[in-house]
């Protein structure tokens, strides 16, 4: 845990797309339910009968004007319909099991649900317009995504072609749409069980800690398409010992400060190597973001 914090400061925070896992946060119990009313009530129940704060109440768009737990349920009451679930909202409400989202909302904001390691499930209403970066980030025990922007299969958020966010629990392979640009941030960051992921020729953007601790996998293949890898994309991933990176040219690595240490491959398994075009073998090699892993770095006749 205190890894997953260090490394969510460092990076992403300053950025305001991280995710604060804080085991002592307030807003967590242990084993809390949500669900919705009225639109302008949220529902929970807990096994302790603590009520839930979030972590930004100001973010709700609304004031919270009661919340209690009384006879096994809890209530938390605004002053007005809520519209908005703005950035960071429940951030790290680590036991939220459930969220049906009021059926008026607009928008949910960045990291909004970001580190809510116990969601389950999230059912979007078809008011919603507005999808923030990062906004079920970490999430690592999600089995649904229902409503707006759900694929098919209920295992992806997909917004303006970016896969904003994965439900990894039932799956350990997985095929990611065609028609998807860009992979977002943290979107299948922690998903612990995930031993395979295809990513399909047409995605431009690999983002900031896309597949970050994505432990099981073992491979993986960069298709011909990326044009950008984020910062710690497979940072953690300390299975992956073959990287298959098909671009002529190097993809370019973006940092959110110069001076952050962490490239996209880091904290790999150490034996790790990374395959890339005979003929852009040695551009690799000069490339700022792959110089550093030049001697693991080689050719290989795609």
């Amino acid at each position: 845990m205190k890894r997953h914090l260090l490394l969510c400061i460092s990076l992403l925070v300053l950025s305001f797309i991280g995710c604060d896992t804080n085991d002592g946060d307030s807003t967590t119990d242990d084993n809390l339910q949500a669900s919705v009313e009225k639109t302008k009530t949220i529902n929970y129940t807990s096994t302790d009968g603590n009520i839930i704060t979030p972590y930004d109440i100001e973010q709700i768009n609304a004031n919270c004007i009661s919340n209690t737990y009384e006879d096994g349920i809890g209530r938390m009451v605004f002053d007005k319909e809520i519209t908005v679930i703005g950035d960071l909202a429940f951030m790290g409400c680590q036991t939220l099991k459930t969220i049906t989202i009021p059926s008026k909302v607009t928008r949910i904001g960045n990291k909004a649900f970001c580190g809510c390691k116990g969601l389950q499930s999230v059912n979007i209403p078809e008011t919603v317009t507005d999808l923030g970066v990062a906004s079920f980030a970490y999430c690592s025990s999600l089995e649904e995504f229902k409503g707006k922007f759900a694929t098919d299969d209920g295992r992806c958020l997909i917004y303006h072609g970016i896969l904003i966010a994965f439900a990894p629990i039932g799956t350990s392979e997985y095929t990611i749409p065609d028609g998807i640009g860009s992979i977002g941030m943290g979107a299948f960051a922690d998903c612990k069980t995930l031993h395979k992921v295809t990513i399909p020729e047409g995605v431009a953007t690999i983002g900031i800690q896309a597949f970050a601790y994505c432990e099981e996998l073992s491979t993986i293949t960069i298709p011909k398409s990326v044009q950008v890898l984020g910062e710690s994309a497979f940072y953690g991933c300390s299975d992956i010992y073959a990287v298959y990176c098909q671009p002529t040219t190097p993809p370019v690595v973006t940092k959110i400060n110069e001076s952050d240490k962490f490239w996209a491959f880091d904290n790999n398994h150490s034996s790790r190597k990374i395959y890339v075009p005979n003929k852009s073998l040695n551009l690799y090699k000069e490339s700022e973001g792959w110089k550093d892993y030049a001697q693991d770095i080689v050719g290989h006749s795609y």
